[in-house]
């Protein structure tokens, strides 16, 4: 079935084949129309054919590869021959931090979906930390390739540790190191201020070190509604401060007022620590309206409509909600209460 594809995708297509009349060798163009087409017209066979050929015109190009990679993996679900070409981009050039970190990027999900007792689990966890310790080091110094080395350090390999200068280095100890190596690379941008701020919040740093950091991103953005967002779960729940808690999180509610996080955060604030039990249903109801398909904001309604307002009716429709969306992911109840981190 082929997509709907809107008036700038089908200008887009039309200037690619006009290009190609007249440059009919260039395996750019002949690239990227095979990227429109695998996208937004879902012809993954004629996008296989000019990837095939762009590949022809210009064997070396690692660029190509990675799309083409893509394609495999995300369109014809081929993983085997979307990590050849993984591989291959790598050989044509591996000094180039994509090619390292599609490939990481791969080795991930397979060691994520694998048994545990498969070996190649941990072999392929153990290729990618070495692929972003190398993407890491590359003089383009990017900072979200720091920040995603964190991410795996943190979420898949929580309990690693290395010997490195004469001290024992935990997965959060490097994990930190590539946060700080993050603003280091892009000191103007509060996001990669407050992932650190939040990291370290969240592994008890003092809490003013912590808030310097806060401060320093509202002093770059003071309208950013997540630094704001995320600055108020720092002061509930690391600092104790529940009135500038509670500004932060007004502040970032009225400038995005339809954000689910903030919304729920809220919610939680008022019901636990305000115990204001008919303004957090207020909140509770905003934040499942603004994000009805999260199942711990249902969870979280439920209960304060169940416990603290006696009302079963009104919760049971949540609970419901609730275990039919984790049933639609194959999840289970994380009973561990926490805080939404609101999006960059």
């Amino acid at each position: 079935m082929t997509m709907e594809c809107t008036d700038e995708e089908d200008t887009a297509g039309e200037h690619y084949r006009e290009a190609l009349k007249i440059r009919p060798k260039d395996p750019r163009g002949i690239a990227s129309y095979a990227k429109l087409l695998a996208s937004h017209y879902d012809d993954a066979a004629l996008a296989d054919k000019y990837f095939r050929q762009a590949m022809k015109l210009d064997p070396h190009n690692a660029d190509t590869m990675l799309s083409y990679a893509k394609f495999l993996h995300d369109i014809r679900g081929q993983s085997t021959d979307a990590e050849h070409w993984l591989e291959k981009a790598l050989r044509a050039d591996d000094s180039s931090p994509d090619a390292m970190i599609a490939l990481a990027r791969f080795l991930r999900a397979r060691a994520d979906a694998a048994r545990w007792e498969d070996p190649r689990r941990e072999k392929d966890r153990a290729r990618a930390l070495d692929l972003y310790r190398q993407a890491a080091s590359r003089p383009q110094d990017d900072a979200e390739v720091h920040v995603e080395f964190a991410n795996f350090l943190t979420e898949d390999i929580p309990t690693y540790q290395e010997f490195r200068d004469g001290r024992v280095m935990t997965s959060a100890a490097m994990a930190e190191e590539q946060l700080v190596l993050a603003v280091e690379a892009a000191p103007r941008d509060p996001t990669y201020i407050v992932s650190l701020a939040d990291y370290l919040g969240e592994h008890d740093k003092p809490p003013h070190e912590v808030e310097t950091l806060y401060q320093q991103a509202l002093k770059l953005d003071p309208n950013r509604a997540s630094t704001l967002g995320s600055y108020a779960v720092f002061l509930e729940e690391h600092a104790k401060e529940l009135s500038r808690a509670e500004e932060m999180y007004l502040r970032a509610i009225a400038l995005d007022p339809t954000d689910g996080a903030h919304l729920y955060n809220y919610a939680q604030f008022l019901n636990e620590k305000r115990k204001d039990y008919g303004k957090a249903d207020e909140y509770f109801e905003r934040a499942v309206e603004a994000d009805p398909d999260n199942p711990a904001v249902h969870k979280a309604y439920a209960d304060l409509l169940a416990v603290k307002l006696r009302d079963s009716k009104r919760a049971n429709p949540h609970y419901a909600k609730a275990e039919a969306l984790l049933a639609e992911r194959g999840d289970g109840w994380d009973e561990e209460r926490g805080r939404c981190w609101p999006s960059a």
